[in-house]
C-alpha cells in the first residue's frame, strides 16, 4: 500500500458496528467508531491504516481495533524519514476506552511506531461527547509533534557503542519474552536494508522495533522462525515500551 493513500476501513468490521456487545453494562455509551472517523475527517484527518484484533465469529463485530490517521497538512510533509500520525484505539466489547496517541510512520520500512509518552495520549470514555473530545485530543497530539521531532533528531545524533546497542536489544527482547526468549538479542540488531547500517540510536531503535514486531528470526531450539505481532494490544504495548526504552537511553547518553 502506498504510504500516502487513504485506507479502506471496510476491511475492519468493528469500525462500523451499529451496537455494542451484549456483554457491556447499561451505562456503556455506545458511539460507533465510524462516527469518530467522520468527525476526524471533518477536522482534516485522513485514515491511512487500520487493523483489528483476532476474534471469534461472534465477537469480530465488536473487536478491538486500531486506526492510524494523518492530518491533511501532514500527508506529504516528511520530518526526516518519518511522518507524524494520530493513533486511535477502540473496541465495542468494553475491553477498551477510546485511546488517542501520537504515532510515527517511518517511510524507509513502512513501519508505524506508537509514542510511549503519557503527555501525547488521551483516554476518552464512551459517552455522547466522545467525538468532540477525540477531535480535541487529536489536535493536542498534533501540538506535541515538535517535541517528538526533537527526540528523533537527538536519537539520530547519538552514536551508540556496540555494548550499548546490545544492551538496548537485550532489554527490548525481555519486553516481548519476559521469561525464556527463543532467540538471541543480537538477532534483533540484524538490519533488513543498507540505510539502517548505522549505529545511531534512532536507527538502532527502528531496527529492533521492526524485527521484534515483524518476527522472522530463526529460533534457537528449532528451524522455525518467530511470528510477527498480530494483536492490537500487544502492538501498542511493545511500541510504547520500546519508545520509552529509547527515550531513557537518550537521556542517559545526554
Amino acid at each position: 500500500m502506498n504510504a500516502m493513500q487513504p485506507v479502506n476501513l471496510a476491511a475492519v468490521p468493528s469500525i462500523y458496528a451499529t451496537h455494542p456487545s451484549a456483554k457491556v453494562s447499561e451505562r456503556y455509551g455506545f458511539i460507533p467508531t465510524s462516527a469518530i472517523v467522520h468527525a476526524l475527517e471533518g477536522a482534516g484527518f485522513v485514515a491511512v491504516r487500520a487493523q483489528a484484533a483476532r476474534a471469534s465469529a461472534e465477537r469480530v463485530a465488536f473487536a478491538k481495533h486500531l486506526i492510524r490517521f494523518r492530518h491533511r497538512d501532514h500527508l506529504t510533509t516528511q520530518v526526516g524519514d518519518w511522518l507524524p500520525e494520530v493513533v486511535l484505539v477502540n473496541s465495542h466489547d468494553g475491553s477498551s476506552s477510546y485511546r488517542v496517541m501520537a504515532g510515527v510512520f517511518r517511510l524507509v520500512c513502512l513501519n508505524g511506531l506508537v509514542i510511549g509518552n503519557s503527555v501525547s495520549e488521551a483516554r476518552v470514555r464512551h459517552t455522547k461527547n466522545a467525538p468532540d473530545e477525540i477531535v480535541d485530543a487529536s489536535f493536542r497530539v498534533i501540538e506535541s509533534l515538535p517535541g517528538i521531532a526533537d527526540s528523533v533528531n537527538t536519537m539520530r545524533s547519538q552514536r551508540l557503542e556496540p555494548f550499548e546497542r546490545e544492551a538496548f536489544a537485550t532489554a527490548a527482547l525481555t519486553l516481548r519474552y519476559p521469561d525464556d526468549a527463543p532467540i538471541r538479542s543480537s538477532q534483533l540488531l540484524s538490519t533488513r536494508r543498507a540505510v539502517d547500517n548505522a549505529p545511531d540510536l534512532w536507527r538502532t531503535f527502528n531496527v529492533v522495533q521492526e524485527n521484534l514486531l515483524r518476527g522472522g528470526q530463526r529460533r534457537m531450539d528449532s528451524r522455525r522462525r518467530t511470528r510477527g505481532i498480530s494483536s492490537v494490544g500487544e502492538d501498542v504495548r511493545l511500541n510504547r515500551a520500546l519508545w520509552t526504552l529509547a527515550e531513557e537511553l537518550k537521556k542517559l547518553r545526554a
